[in-house]
């Protein structure tokens, strides 16, 4: 492979890697998600915040969960856990 191949291989990847980044942290994929966490009707996290708390600021609490994304700064709240009570099986053990 020629050293000009290489070179545009890697920069095609760059541009690739880039584009990638870009449509993650758009704010259309953050409003994508958001309407998949809404039509989901999740119960409040850890942090006590209901969808209707986020929803409330909509925009701002979009802007700001993607800019803490992009600079690195944001960390995820310890999942709260959920216990689902299973039927037994008749006869199971």
């Amino acid at each position: 492979m020629s050293s000009q191949s290489v070179s545009d291989l890697h920069r095609t990847h760059q541009t690739f890697s880039t584009s990638i980044v870009a449509d993650f942290l758009s704010l259309e994929n953050f409003r994508q998600a958001w309407k998949k966490v809404a039509a989901n009707q999740g119960g409040a996290g850890i942090d006590g915040e209901t969808l209707d708390d986020f929803q409330r600021d909509l925009n701002f609490n979009l802007s700001q969960l993607r800019d803490s994304v992009a600079d690195s700064t944001y960390q995820a709240h310890p999942c709260k856990q959920v216990l689902i009570p299973k039927m037994r099986a008749v006869g199971g053990s």
